[in-house]
């Protein structure tokens, strides 16, 4: 059973939030290449199913790879019912810059990263 079933199925309002892992415009990406069958599949989900993309503040990206020619996207975001704008009229979402421990390709130490929270 996919996310939309299960929303479906119990009914009620809805609180969706993470790492999609994908964009939902052309417009949260800069650099390389996206991935449009993906792009369309997530706007179709938050679309489909009459929910509400909370805007960012603060960043407009929540993802770098943090090389030279860097590529930025919006991967995270929470995506609500729209009752719930209703009971929280000032919801927003911001990014905080936080350091995390990295050994990726950027080499063992310890590398800013965005990290979202709603306030």
């Amino acid at each position: 059973m996919d996310l939309t079933e299960k929303m479906e199925s119990y009914g009620g309002l809805w609180v969706v939030g993470g790492d999609f892992n994908t964009i939902r415009s052309r417009e949260e990406k800069v650099g390389r290449s996206f991935n449009a069958s993906s792009m369309r599949a997530l706007a179709e989900f938050i679309d489909g199913n009459g929910l509400l993309d909370i805007p960012l503040s603060g960043s407009k990206f929540t993802w770098s790879n943090f090389r030279e020619c860097a590529t930025q996207c919006r991967l995270d975001r929470l995506v609500v019912s729209p009752e719930i704008i209703q009971l929280l009229p000032n919801l927003k979402r911001s990014f905080t810059k936080i350091i995390i421990r990295s050994q990726s390709y950027l080499g063992k130490g310890w590398h800013p990263q965005l990290w979202p929270k709603a306030i």
